[in-house]
């Protein structure tokens, strides 16, 4: 434990000195690969955008993207103007969280209500709200959304919209 620390306080201070940030990002890279290879038992493949704005994480289980787009394989008809905060894509399906600042919960709502009222699928829905949170979710055998009231990343209040699709 000692020589991990040793070693971690040493990259801590090369790093910074280096003024390089491509470096640095190859560590934080190689750092991920190597904890999420320990917790998996396989390959694992980081990849962080030069702006920092996405993560891509590729292991045999699947990727990930953090911050990245909504998956092509989602079929929901989402709203636009949102930010994408993350994305999954595995073999066995996708999830994306899309947050929509300073936009009306009921508008949001009522978009994605028309989307499932259009599907051949049958979806059970569910409604709540209290302590001044509000949420909306829909249910298939395939696909969960989710719409509720939140603090998007930025801070301020809107409306952050989940949802998971599986492949079967």
């Amino acid at each position: 434990m000692r020589r991990l620390t040793t070693v971690g306080l040493a990259l801590l201070l090369v790093i910074p000195l280096t003024g390089c940030a491509k470096a640095a990002q190859t560590v934080a890279e190689k750092a991920a690969e190597n904890a999420i290879e320990q917790q998996s038992g396989g390959n694992a493949d980081v990849d962080i955008s030069n702006d920092g704005g996405t993560v891509q994480v590729q292991t045999d289980q699947g990727s990930a993207t953090f911050g990245g787009e909504i998956p092509d394989s989602i079929d929901v008809d989402l709203p636009s103007g949102g930010n994408v905060v993350s994305s999954i894509e595995a073999d066995s399906g996708a999830s994306v969280m899309v947050e929509y600042p300073d936009v009306n919960f009921d508008d949001i709502v009522a978009t994605l209500q028309s989307w499932v009222d259009a599907q051949p699928d049958d979806y059970t829905a569910f409604t709540s709200s209290g302590g001044g949170i509000q949420n909306q979710a829909w249910g298939s055998d395939t696909t969960a959304i989710s719409v509720q009231t939140c603090t998007t990343t930025s801070g301020g209040q809107g409306v952050c919209v989940s949802v998971q699709q599986s492949n079967n």
